[in-house]
């Protein structure tokens, strides 16, 4: 038997095959439609019998009940798969924005790198120079000795010859020149030395004894009366505004100063702003002062509870990993390099190099080269240069600088333009040797004029062509 159809009535008549009766009836112990003689035959007398469209409509209510609960389950099913999509797109946003983020802390992580490596390389260049020239010097000395040696030798032969009374008076030198290269002390620093070693500045054996300067102080500071400690204080103290008192940036120098050498001194830090490092004695003390080299001051520092910044310009964020509580500061004034130190693990956090130092760029630019604000001498940025600072000289190329050794301490450079090529070469004039050339670029119409970057420094244009 069958299941009342669901749809409209057929106007058909669906008549039983043994008796030709209209199957107007409905047997429910054998749920099928029956006739009514069907209905009085000995196999459905005992059975319930219920009028067909009566059956045929409680089972259409049974059904109706299912396709609610089927189309709230699929309703459901919907909405979970709304919300993961919409999820999913949220996740993607997240590991997009993680992606940039850690793309952008390595590029700085791959550029402080390069950096180091072009500046030991720098130092190895001159330790070569130096070894060379005390070669050489060795050398001289050895030939001159061993000229004086043949000419002893000579008189001694000759005394020997003399009767013993005159070989008694000879009295000879027996102290020999030695050779000594102190510099192949400082290539044994290179020579298996591990990285972290090569990247810390040499500290001094006796750190320094850093006294804060009350006269320097801010008026919201409080210092101890050991001048050992600071702190900020709500209401502002009642002390003279001299010349050297900073006002209103929030600041205090310790009371020495260096001119030279090598030396350290450990911060204790503690709260949520505050920064630590070295100023030069001219920074400006009244006014807006900017926290940053161009200022005069090399510093890290904690901005907020979430922000911790080697404050370069424009500032450099530095990883959670690396905000530790107790700070040791490191100056090489000579070496014009300031670096910061986790005094708890002596992992290093941040290295300013050619601190204060002179530097000069030649090359060329685009007309439309950025005149404003931060600038990143790049190709892309419409800057096409060679730049030297200490005895570091590189050429300022992109993704990052390429180092370009120097021979002669002249630095008289020669600037090749080939407009239709596209083509800027940089060549030593004194030796006739070409330093570096960019792959050649295209300029599209647009004027390119010469390029002269300065500070602390002197740039003088030659005649010659």
């Amino acid at each position: 038997s069958a299941l009342p159809p669901l749809g409209p009535s057929n106007k058909s008549v669906v008549v039983c095959e043994k008796h030709q009766e209209a199957l107007k009836l409905f047997c429910q112990e054998d749920q099928s439609p029956i006739c009514v003689v069907c209905d009085r035959s000995k196999e459905h007398r005992a059975h319930t019998v219920v009028p067909a469209e009566e059956a045929a409509q409680e089972y259409k209510g049974q059904i109706r009940s299912h396709l609610e609960m089927l189309k709230k389950e699929m309703e459901g099913i919907a909405a979970l798969k709304l919300n993961g999509e919409i999820t999913t797109e949220e996740l993607l946003v997240l590991t997009h924005y993680e992606r940039k983020k850690i793309l952008s802390e390595f590029e700085k992580l791959h550029m402080f790198l390069e950096e180091k490596e072009l500046l030991l390389l720098a130092q190895l260049e001159v330790l070569d120079k130096e070894i060379l020239k005390r070669q050489d010097e060795f050398t001289t000395r050895l030939t001159q000795e061993i000229s004086r040696l043949e000419t002893l030798i000579s008189e001694m032969e000759g005394k020997c010859r003399q009767p013993a009374s005159e070989f008694l008076q000879v009295r000879l030198p027996t102290k020999l020149v030695t050779c000594q290269l102190p510099h192949l002390v400082q290539l044994k620093r290179f020579k298996g030395a591990p990285l972290t070693l090569l990247f810390s500045p040499p500290l001094p054996t006796t750190p320094a004894n850093v006294t804060l300067d009350p006269d320097t102080a801010h008026p919201h500071l409080i210092l101890s009366e050991d001048g050992k400690s600071v702190r900020w204080g709500p209401a502002q103290q009642d002390v003279p505004d001299n010349f050297r008192r900073f006002d209103p940036v929030p600041c205090v120098l310790g009371c020495e100063g260096f001119t030279s050498g090598r030396h350290c001194w450990e911060v204790e830090v503690d709260g949520s702003s505050w920064a630590v490092g070295v100023a030069r004695e001219s920074v400006r003390r009244k006014g807006g002062v900017g926290l940053e080299p161009e200022e005069g001051i090399w510093a890290v520092g904690q901005l907020n509870p979430i922000q911790y910044v080697a404050l370069t310009s424009p500032w450099t964020s530095l990883p959670p990993d690396r905000r530790p509580r107790k700070i040791r500061v490191a100056l090489d004034y000579k070496g014009r390099q300031v670096a910061f130190f986790n005094a708890e693990n002596n992992t290093e956090i941040f290295t300013f190099l050619a601190v204060g130092g002179m530097f000069w760029t030649v090359g060329v630019a685009r007309e439309s080269m950025r005149r404003k604000g931060h600038i990143v001498f790049r190709p892309n940025t419409g800057v096409l240069g060679l730049q030297k600072y200490h005895h570091l000289c590189v050429a300022l190329t992109s993704p990052s600088n390429t180092y370009v050794p120097l021979k002669n301490n002249n630095n008289e450079i020669g600037i090749y333009l080939d407009y239709e090529l596209g083509q800027v070469s940089f060549y030593d004039l004194c030796n006739e040797e070409l330093l570096f050339a960019f792959p050649p670029v295209s300029f599209n119409g647009e004027r390119v004029f010469p390029y002269f970057c300065v500070f602390l420094s002197h740039i003088k244009l030659s005649p010659r062509g």
